[in-house]
């Protein structure tokens, strides 16, 4: 009964926490995911547009991400399936991360970094893989299960990002995969 008593208090504050933000992971991301018409996020200075739009077809569906500066295109970007998609854009305007799940919406989710240098070339930079291995493999379940990673906050510029690295929830079930809390 105690444990039933936690698990429920643990259930409703981390769905009340996901209440209050706008993406899954960041309060300040814009979420493409889930919407009909284009979503038009401008960066912070104005001067450039990312855009993603949901595509659906007879066989499978994805997000296509297009970077805008006036009518010129610098990027373009196909995130297969995409689920849960968001973006946050850096506050000098130099990068945006783009976080987003493989499979559904509880994950496995995973973050990649765009930067934009000063020749407006768009580098990706992977950041899931050094935060897996550091955060290893913590939970004992039946299969291997990596965490679901994501863009948290900009911390002052394009240069810090943090990032968080979360065990993948599964609602009741948590006890029987992971053992109890």
């Amino acid at each position: 009964m105690r444990r039933n008593l936690k698990l429920a208090l643990l259930w409703l504050l981390v769905n009340a926490a996901s209440q209050l933000s706008a993406g899954t992971y960041s309060r300040h991301a814009t979420v493409v995911w889930g919407k009909d018409a284009p979503v038009h996020v401008s960066s912070p200075n104005r001067e450039m547009v990312l855009i993603g739009k949901v595509v659906k077809t007879q066989s499978d569906f994805y997000v296509r991400l297009s970077l805008l500066k006036g009518s010129r295109q610098l990027w373009k970007q196909r995130i297969s399936p995409g689920v849960g998609l968001e973006v946050l854009w850096a506050p000098d305007s130099r990068a945006f991360s783009v976080t987003s799940s493989h499979h559904g919406a509880n994950g496995w989710f995973d973050t990649h970094i765009f930067v934009i240098d000063d020749d407006e070339f768009v580098q990706e930079v992977d950041v899931t893989a050094p935060v897996l291995q550091a955060f290893g493999d913590p939970v004992e379940c039946a299969w291997p299960e990596p965490p679901n990673i994501g863009a948290v906050r900009w911390l002052g510029s394009s240069r810090k990002i943090l990032i968080a690295a979360e065990i993948v929830r599964h609602g009741v079930d948590l006890v029987f995969c992971c053992g109890p809390l």
